[in-house]
């Protein structure tokens, strides 16, 4: 039976819903997922976390845009001829000055954020194998009353880590990982852990 509740760990997944395994190789690092996911990595935009944070200012630089893309091209049409809407110059050297600027920026930011990005996921990847480790030597050694209470605990370390370094706390989320491994514990407790 503890065994048998050991094997979630090997069955968590990541936020995207992508199994840990799946994204680690047996090293620790981080391996590459088949390049036939990207169907579904395309259809899973929509409920991107990102997009869900930047939706209403992409919203508004677009309207915007719009708008004054519909002056420049429509003004003239619909406004009256004394008004002359699209008859103005701006000279090209500052949108050339600027946007070299922007680009250089925008290199360095990126390969900026990238950087911290694969360093947190080779973090990640040594904690998620840690814990396999950890789980299977203790599996091995100690008695199973004590290899459970241990086990509970190192299944529950990756997502107590992800809520504290993400600022929050889901106590349901622990009490469903708790359960499936300790489950007359919780109920004697009153369905939370203490």
């Amino acid at each position: 039976e503890v065994l048998e509740k050991a094997k979630l760990i090997t069955e968590l997944r990541t936020d995207d819903g992508f199994l840990v395994t799946e994204v680690t190789t047996r090293f620790g690092d981080v391996g590459t997922r088949s390049r036939s996911n990207w169907v579904r990595d395309l259809l899973q935009l929509f409920s991107s976390q990102i997009l869900t944070r930047i939706s209403q200012r992409l919203t508004v630089t677009t309207a915007w845009s719009s708008y004054i893309a519909a002056i420049i091209l429509y003004g003239d049409v619909l406004a009256p001829e004394s008004w002359d809407v699209t008859q103005f110059r701006v000279p090209g050297w500052p949108h050339e000055l600027v946007g070299g600027f922007l680009s250089i920026l925008v290199v360095f930011r990126t390969d900026q954020a990238y950087g911290r990005f694969w360093e947190a996921r080779q973090h990640w990847a040594a904690t998620s194998a840690t814990c396999k480790s950890m789980s299977r030597l203790v599996l091995s050694n100690l008695p199973p009353q004590i290899a459970l209470e241990f086990v509970t605990l190192l299944a529950m370390f990756p997502t107590a880590l992800k809520q504290h370094l993400r600022g929050t706390i889901d106590r349901a989320e622990l009490d469903a990982i708790f359960e499936l491994y300790q489950p007359a514990i919780l109920r004697k407790g009153g369905g939370r852990l203490g």
